[in-house]
């Protein structure tokens, strides 16, 4: 299992535009984290990674995200504090998190998919395999007591295969779909061989058809 504590030894510089002092400090914070963790798993970040925070919830497929990743511009985007604010309040899956760490999490979300992309080597995979890896690392990301109430909010089975792991499940409930790609990367033989074994096309999320 990786382990949020974990060092890394590669240098990221993130280049952040329109930050506040302490939405600088917060970013910076997260994407060191993300850094770290994705790097227990050999997954190493481009040496440059622009940062975009902007005033107004972001549009991602006709619904309001709290950030995104433009993979033409490589850029992240992220909502700024206030707005974030404003959309935790009608969010009750996040509710209970401390703002800060939400927010520092937002970026270890968005930073999972600039690495996990920078390493598929343009190698096209479905949505969900991207989303898995980002919720797995945003949700892993937590302070432990932290994790352990945001999980108890969610009443289901872990998954024990990728069965679940579709576009589908993602876009009807995002929260629901993160915690369990949280659950099965956590489980015991899993976390960095899944990554890994997507990266070197050994490991394949199911397609609807397929499980028809």
């Amino acid at each position: 299992m990786i382990h949020p504590s974990g060092a890394s030894r590669q240098d990221v510089v993130v280049e952040l535009v329109g930050a506040s002092h302490e939405e600088r400090q917060l970013v910076r914070e997260g994407a060191k984290r993300a850094v770290n963790l994705l790097g227990q798993c050999g997954l190493e970040a481009p040496p440059l990674i622009r940062v975009m925070i902007e005033k107004k919830p972001l549009n991602v497929c006709g619904v309001d995200a709290f950030g995104s990743f433009d993979a033409e511009s490589q850029s992240i985007r992220l909502v700024n504090k206030q707005t974030c604010a404003k959309m935790i309040s009608v969010n009750s899956a996040y509710a209970g998190l401390s703002f800060d760490e939400f927010f520092k999490s937002l970026t270890v979300h968005e930073m999972a998919h600039v690495i996990f992309r920078h390493r598929l080597n343009g190698r096209r995979v479905s949505h969900a395999t991207h989303e898995y890896v980002a919720y797995a690392i945003q949700i892993a990301s937590f302070p432990t007591a932290e994790r352990a109430e945001f999980l108890k909010l969610f009443t289901r089975e872990p998954p024990t295969d990728l069965s679940p792991f579709v576009d589908i499940l993602h876009l009807m409930s995002p929260e629901h779909f993160g915690v369990l790609a949280y659950d099965h990367f956590s489980a015991p033989d899993n976390g960095c061989r899944i990554f890994t074994g997507i990266v070197k096309g050994q490991v394949e999320f199911p397609v609807l058809e397929e499980l028809e």
